[in-house]
């Protein structure tokens, strides 16, 4: 679907990006926040070069989707789509993700990824109970779980 998207849209992209430049309100506080969290022990995100493909990346998608705009984990998932395709590709698969695949996981509610990391915990509850119980016990149980969905498991 990214690509019909893409081939149907040919200069969306760019046109975003040059957009992210000229319109500072987009230039959210968030995206430049977790810019250098975004997998910095990686070579290509130790550099300006990766970092501001990132950063095109995030904008370009706020400003496409002013209804999300832009939430915590985002980067992590564009920063990976970054290391295995160009900007734009990785522009139209996160745009796939939040829209289509995932739409209610990326939102100022998460309620997709919260329902998704409550039953795990159920699950987990179920059939690991040692586990749940020292991670309950511990208070990380749900921390834990909504960052894994929310990274799609990527940490």
């Amino acid at each position: 679907m990214h690509l019909f998207q893409k081939v149907t849209n040919p200069f969306l992209y760019k046109n975003l990006v040059n957009e992210a430049t000229i319109d500072c309100e987009i230039t959210m506080d968030e995206i430049e926040r977790d810019l250098h969290r975004s997998l910095p022990e990686h070579v290509a995100f130790q550099s300006e070069i990766g970092i501001n493909a990132l950063r095109r990346v995030l904008k370009a998608y706020a400003i496409n989707n002013p209804k999300i705009g832009y939430c915590q984990a985002m980067n992590i998932i564009a920063s990976v789509l970054l290391l295995y395709c160009n900007e734009e590709e990785a522009f139209w698969l996160l745009s796939s993700i939040c829209d289509r695949l995932l739409p209610d996981y990326y939102n100022t509610k998460v309620v997709g990824a919260q329902i998704d990391a409550g039953v795990f915990e159920d699950l987990c509850e179920k059939y690991l109970n040692d586990i749940y119980l020292k991670l309950d016990e511990l208070s990380v149980i749900s921390y834990i779980s909504l960052a894994w969905f929310l990274t799609l498991f990527i940490r």
